[in-house]
C-alpha cells in the first residue's frame, strides 16, 4: 500500500509541477524531437508508463534490468522521475516512448542505464490511454549532447539484450536503431509499424 500511496503522490506531483510550468519543459522536450505539440498529453503518459513499471515490478516479484544484477528499489528509480529534471541531479539519460495513440511518456534513467522491461512495456496494455504498447523510443541526453559511439553501442546492446530475453528473434520482434541529427538522439522502432505508417 506504501508504494501505492508512493506513486499516486508521485503523479499528483507530476501534473503540478507541469502545470505550474505551463508545460514548458515537456513542450521543448517534444519540439526537440519534432513531435506532435501534446505536453499535457506527455504527462498522462509518462503517469501510465511508471504505473506500468511498478505494475510488472509487484507482479514479478523484482526489478528487471538489462545486463545488470543489482536491484535498486523501485522507489529510487520512481524519484528520479521529477517534472524538472535538474531535480536529479544523477539523472542522465531520457527514453522517450511513442505510445500507439499519438502519446508520448518520458522516462528518466541514471549513468548505469538502469531499465525497466522494454519487453513487457511493449505490448502493456494502457486502459486509460485506450491503446496497446508503444511503437518507438527515442534516446537522449538530459542536455541533448551527443550520444558518443561507445555510448551508442552500450544503448543498443542493452535495449536489444532485454527484448531478447522475451522476444527471441526476428520472427518474434523485428526492431532497428536509428540516430538522429549529430548523433544528439537514438532511435529504435519496429518494422511493422513503419510498414503500416506508410
Amino acid at each position: 500500500m506504501a508504494d501505492v500511496n508512493k506513486i499516486g503522490l508521485w503523479s499528483k506531483n507530476l501534473r503540478a509541477d507541469a502545470l505550474a510550468d505551463n508545460y514548458k519543459l515537456f513542450r521543448n522536450h517534444m519540439k526537440r524531437l519534432d513531435l506532435p505539440n501534446k505536453p499535457k498529453l506527455m504527462v498522462e503518459g509518462t503517469i501510465s508508463a511508471m504505473y506500468a513499471i511498478w505494475y510488472y515490478t509487484v507482479i514479478d516479484g523484482n526489478w528487471y534490468y538489462t545486463v545488470i544484477d543489482e536491484k535498486p528499489s523501485l522507489r529510487k528509480f520512481l524519484n528520479m522521475q521529477r517534472y524538472d529534471p535538474s531535480q536529479t541531479p544523477e539523472a542522465r539519460y531520457v527514453f522517450t516512448f511513442g505510445l500507439k495513440s499519438n502519446t508520448y511518456a518520458r522516462i528518466l534513467t541514471d549513468s548505469e542505464l538502469i531499465l525497466p522491461n522494454m519487453a513487457d512495456l511493449y505490448d502493456h496494455p494502457f486502459a486509460k490511454l485506450k491503446t496497446i504498447g508503444y511503437f518507438v523510443v527515442y534516446i537522449s541526453h538530459l542536455d541533448w549532447s551527443p550520444l558518443t559511439k561507445k555510448e551508442i553501442k552500450i544503448l543498443k546492446d542493452k535495449v536489444t539484450a532485454d527484448l531478447r530475453y522475451d522476444y527471441l528473434n526476428d520472427d518474434d520482434l523485428h526492431f532497428f536503431f536509428d540516430t538522429g541529427p549529430d548523433d544528439t538522439y537514438l532511435i529504435f522502432s519496429f518494422y511493422e509499424w513503419v510498414f503500416l505508417s506508410k
